[in-house]
């Protein structure tokens, strides 16, 4: 474990002091671990890690330029430099990720802990791109705690929490630069049952009031027949009924309709079927409506004879 002292300060990896008095507490490998992963995925990095000394020189770097929301000014040559594996190139990788690092603590340090004492001024940073556990675990805890308070990483007091009401929110914390957006999602503290805000949804309806598709798509008469009423007589007799001349009537008053069928041969053949039934059945009953006022004449005639 390493210490240290700066300006009669003490400063450990295992909990950081700084100026305002709070402290970072110490956090378990497990624990550290756990929050982040929680971390990571708060800022949509697919990359989760077993141990704090997973934490690469390019994972610190994508975590501290997604609190940005900007990248750091390091050339593509160093970034090149810093990811490559080869055994003829070590010393040149090895310094790009020192480079790196350099950048990666003052950014930290001066533009998100806007200069606030918690001991990553003694971090060595060639320490930290070799992976070292005790800067890894420094570092990996002052990320952990910018995490909660910029409301990505929950609080012991939330884990802890018996609600289960999860909110997602836009939330811009204050020790990130204007212009940095993280998405935030907590969960509710409070013991009192959430009343979730839901938008008006529309009844269901009865079978009644759902409009059939035959009237949508093919209405059998014109409005203006549909509306027109027939005069009605009331007295004197019934003649007889010219059965040609009734079925003649009826196929004329179905032009429209059958015009628009043919036109519309693109339905589907279930509608189609329905449709000769439903003219099948209508001539029939005209037909014996025809048959019975037939009757009732011929029966009217012979009473007044």
């Amino acid at each position: 474990m390493s210490e240290g002292r700066k300006e009669g300060k003490f400063i450990s990896h295992r909990g950081l002091d700084w100026d305002s008095g709070v402290i970072i507490r110490s956090l378990s490998n497990m624990d550290l671990v756990s929050q982040l992963n929680e971390l990571l995925t708060a800022l949509r990095i697919p990359i989760p890690i077993q141990h704090p000394t997973d934490l690469t020189p390019s994972l610190l770097l994508a975590i501290l330029e997604s609190f940005l929301s900007s990248r750091l000014p390091l050339s593509p040559s160093i970034r090149q430099a810093a990811l490559s594996k080869s055994p003829t190139q070590h010393t040149e990788a090895l310094n790009a990720r020192v480079q790196c690092m350099k950048i990666f603590l003052g950014v930290l340090e001066t533009d998100i802990l806007k200069n606030d004492d918690m001991g990553l001024s003694g971090v060595d940073p060639r320490k930290l791109a070799a992976g070292e556990y005790a800067e890894v675990t420094l570092v990996a805890e002052a990320l952990c705690w910018v995490g909660q308070q910029a409301g990505l990483i929950r609080t012991q007091r939330d884990a802890h929490s018996p609600s289960t009401t999860t909110t997602t929110t836009t939330h811009t914390s204050s020790l990130l630069p204007r212009g940095a957006s993280v998405t935030e999602s907590n969960t509710s503290i409070n013991n009192m049952t959430a009343t979730p805000e839901l938008s008006p949804r529309t009844p269901p309806r009865c079978i009644h009031e759902v409009p059939s598709p035959l009237a949508l798509s093919l209405p059998l008469f014109n409005e203006g027949e549909t509306s027109a009423r027939v005069p009605g007589r009331y007295t004197g007799t019934i003649g007889s009924v010219d059965q040609d001349l009734e079925v003649e009537s009826f196929e004329s008053s179905r032009t429209p309709w059958s015009r628009q069928s043919h036109s519309s041969s693109n339905q589907s053949a279930l509608y189609d079927s329905d449709y000769g039934d439903e003219h099948l059945r209508t001539v029939s009953l005209l037909k014996e409506r025809a048959r019975l006022l037939s009757e009732i004449a011929r029966a009217q005639r012979k009473d007044l004879t």
